[in-house]
């Protein structure tokens, strides 16, 4: 097999797995007597698997693989092929993200006077609503937000 790599790769330094499927023909016929094989067995099955079981013998090889497919990026509808070059020249072209620190503006306050500072933001409400309560006849201290809702009805 590295023979037959070598062959197809010639000095580009990369192959298309068929390359290599035709550089490696000739002598898989001798060894197996055959006078025929499946090509797609032999890039989809035999070369990977060889690759898997020597990674050290394989690791610097350049293997590609034609597009066998298309993926829609969404929210641009540019369509990328899935193959080995198509995937490389679009990760190439995706950038890194761009990391923006996080910044919190100061709430708006309607609150004026000397008591502004230390004022709950909604006082004012909170008296109104115990005010309309006790002209209902409700006890001042009882609202929703110190009892359960069904409780106070």
């Amino acid at each position: 097999m590295p023979e037959s790599y070598a062959h197809a790769t010639g000095s580009v330094g990369m192959a298309n797995a068929r390359q290599v499927m035709y550089a490696a023909r000739p002598p898989i016929l001798s060894l197996t007597g055959k006078t025929s094989f499946d090509d797609q067995y032999f890039t989809q099955t035999l070369l990977p698997d060889y690759q898997r079981e020597h990674p050290v013998e394989t690791a610097n090889w350049d293997v590609m693989y034609d597009d066998r497919g298309h993926f829609n990026e969404p929210h641009t509808n540019r369509q990328i092929g899935l193959g080995t070059l198509a995937v490389r020249e679009y990760l190439e072209r995706c950038r890194a993200p761009e990391i923006v620190g996080a910044t919190v503006a100061p709430a708006p306050s309607r609150r004026s006077g000397r008591r502004a500072a230390t004022a709950p933001p909604c006082s004012s409400r909170r008296k109104a609503f115990r005010r309309s309560l006790r002209r209902r006849g409700w006890p001042s201290g009882l609202t929703s937000r110190s009892c359960q809702r069904r409780a106070c009805r």
